[in-house]
């Protein structure tokens, strides 16, 4: 993987995808690798963050708080 975890050193193990909408391209990017490092318990606080809307898909899906509101 080309994620790497800085509390281990090493790459991400976990098969996941993670979707952040935000106001600027770069927050995206950013959003996406903190919730793959976080796995699906870090959607709301990726939202809490300043994203838009957030989805983690791992062995569960997490969406969060703003994501489910725009159902």
């Amino acid at each position: 993987g080309h994620i790497v975890d800085p509390r281990t050193g090493e790459a991400l193990a976990e098969l996941a995808v993670a979707a952040v909408v935000s106001s600027s391209a770069t927050d995206a990017e950013a959003f996406s690798k903190a919730l793959l490092l976080w796995g699906g318990s870090g959607v709301d606080r990726i939202e809490d963050l300043g994203a838009r809307g957030a989805v983690h898909v791992g062995s569960t899906v997490s969406q969060g708080r703003a994501t489910r509101a725009r159902r």
